[in-house]
Formats: C-alpha cells, structure tokens, sequence
C-alpha cells in the first residue's frame, strides 16, 4: 500500500545525503563517481516510487517522468490538483512549465520546498531543503494525495523492506525518547529488533502465523504468549507497537532480562545508558534476547546504522514523561521544532493505528 510518509522521509533522506547531485545526463539515479544524479522531476519520480507507488513507462525500469508529463501520471495514481495559492502541506508536490521555467519540487514545510535543484550550485545544494520560502505565483500547479504526513507502525505478517524499517524506527524512536530512554539504548534495540523482527510489530517467528511455541513481536518474545497474553488482557491490538514498547520499557516478561557478568547492566541502567550503539546492541542480545555470539556482529553493525540515521531524525519533544504523544497533541511549536532539527542536518553535514503528525 502506498504510503505518502515514506516517499516525503525518502526526499528528506536524499536531499541531507552526501555525494548527491543534479544532472539531467545521469537523472535516472545514476551513480557516476561516487555521486549519485537526479533532476527535478526524476527526484519526484524517485520519490514517489518510495512511497509505494509505481509508475510503468518510467522510473525505474525507463526513464524518469518529466514536469510535461508528470501532472496525468501523479493524477492518475490518485492525487488531486489544488490552486497554488492555497496552503501548502509536506509532501505537496509543485510543477511549473512557464516563464519562470520548468521545475519541480516537493514541499518540505510551509512554503518550503525540497528536491534537486540545479548543477550550477555547490554539490551539498543542488539537491537539498531550501532554506527560504517559495513564491507561489511561480508554479503552474500543486498535486496532493489523500492524507497527512504521519508515522504511523507499519504492520503485518510480512518481513519489511529498509524504507519500512526506517519509518517505524523513527515512530519506536519518538516512543522510547519520550519513555526516557537514549538514542544509544534505542539504536541497540533496533540493531537487535532489524533482524529479529525487521522492526515489525505484527510479525511471527518464520512468518508462521498463530504459532504460540514461536516468537511474535518486535523483540520475537519466545514463546507468543509471553506478549500476546499480556496484549490481550490489557486490550491492546496484538499488532500494537506502542503497546509492545511499554512491555518492552517495562521489564516484560519478569525475568526476561538477565544481566551478565561481561554486561552487568541492569534495564534501568541500560534504558538510559551512553555506551556505543554497538555495546548497547550486545547488551540487549547477551541480557534480553540471548541468541547467540554469532550474530553479534551483525547486530552492532545495524545499530550503529540506526544511531547515525535516527540522530538526524528529531525526535519531536515529548509529552510528559513515558507517554507516546498523541496526535491531537501536536503544536505548531512542535512541528516547528521537528523541522528545524531536519534543517540542522544538512548543516551539520552529518553523514494502521496511532500516529504521530508532523
């Protein structure tokens, strides 16, 4: 199904990356030397093919879509045209063939618009957020689809791609930030999470569906029942992340985690510790999940993935202490605040239930 967060955190992604350019040679997201080539238009095309749709005829498999051809095709996969003058929303998409030139962007926030730009800028900004408002006189049209950008837990008896992964490490981040805990202890736990469960919610040890003696959940509790009994009595969807992260930031199953001598780290302690992502992904395979040497490489490795990709994220302030934030409760100032830290990155030049608007 497809899903307008992935394909606007996808834009967000590419635009604060490093080596990416603009170039209408190379637009079919070409890597030529180490640098990796969009247009305008190939960027949305790219975008949009993130998001879950698809687009036959063009990108991937032919050559991208361009600002002539793009309006039938975003109104063809169910997006709806708005006058330019009204407000703008993230994930809008604006297309001009006039006088101004031809061009498209995604809107980041407000009038603030993202894509790939021109060549004739320094690289880190020929594809990048602007960081100045838009003139909405200067576009011909503004395509919509259904929906506000949210993160919402993507779920099912499914393995995820990496873009699903990413989205609902940022809402498992925005959770556990606001239950305390560090951006090093929840790297850990994602490291260890991605290959448990590819950060799925609703998933079932080898896909085997309504198998108790098998692991379910993001942390693959052995056996189901040790989660889904307790999802059930507090009348929780099984399927709930945010539930699973308040059993998980509880301490459940009691006596599930079990400190050891090499990692003698209570939870308490871990939830709130400032060792490396890779310690903290050790620390929860020896003391929680037990699975094994073998794969602890791995998992430090995926931690330290998600650390770097989550600590240019945000997370949005938080609502009062280990309360998930509910989307009625978010303000302008925190929007503002989200945006600003996506803003810092490029700077910085770093290398279906509830949801959480931004």
């Amino acid at each position: 199904m497809a899903n307008l967060s992935l394909a606007y955190q996808w834009a967000i992604n590419i635009c604060n990356a490093p080596n990416v350019g603009y170039s209408q040679t190379y637009r079919n997201q070409q890597t030529v030397n180490g640098i990796t080539y969009y247009d305008c238009s190939s960027f949305i095309n790219y975008a949009i093919l993130a998001g879950g749709w698809e687009t036959p005829g063009y990108a991937p498999d032919n050559n991208a879509f361009t600002t002539f051809t793009m309006g039938a095709v975003l109104i063809g996969l169910g997006a709806i045209s708005i006058p330019v003058t009204d407000e703008w929303q993230p994930g809008d998409i604006l297309v001009r063939n006039n006088s101004y030139g031809q061009h498209t962007e995604m809107v980041y926030e407000g009038r603030r618009t993202m894509g790939a730009h021109t060549d004739r800028y320094p690289l880190a900004d020929q594809v990048s957020i602007n960081d100045y408002d838009s003139n909405p006189s200067t576009w011909d049209n503004c395509y919509r689809f259904q929906g506000t950008i949210a993160y919402e837990w993507i779920t099912g008896n499914r393995y995820l791609s990496m873009e699903e992964m990413q989205n609902n490490a940022v809402v498992q981040y925005v959770d556990m930030s606001a239950k305390g805990w560090t951006l090093n202890a929840i790297a850990g736990l994602l490291g260890n999470e991605q290959t448990e469960s590819t950060i799925n919610p609703g998933v079932w040890q080898n896909l085997d569906e309504g198998n108790y003696n098998l692991g379910y959940g993001l942390v693959q509790n052995t056996p189901a029942t040790n989660i889904t009994d307790w999802l059930d009595a507090n009348g929780y969807e099984r399927d709930d992340g945010f539930a699973q992260d308040t059993f998980i930031d509880l301490g459940l199953p009691p006596g599930q985690w079990i400190a050891t001598s090499a990692w003698p780290q209570s939870l308490e302690e871990y939830k709130t510790s400032d060792l490396s992502p890779e310690d903290c992904a050790s620390i929860w395979l020896h003391n929680y999940e037990r699975a094994g040497v073998e794969v602890e490489n791995e998992r430090r490795t995926q931690a330290r993935y998600w650390y770097d990709y989550l600590q240019n994220v945000g997370p949005l302030p938080p609502v009062g202490p280990g309360k998930p934030i509910p989307e009625w409760y978010i303000t302008a100032n925190q929007q503002y605040a989200f945006f600003t830290m996506q803003k810092r990155r490029k700077k910085r030049n770093d290398t279906g239930r509830h949801s959480y608007i931004i």
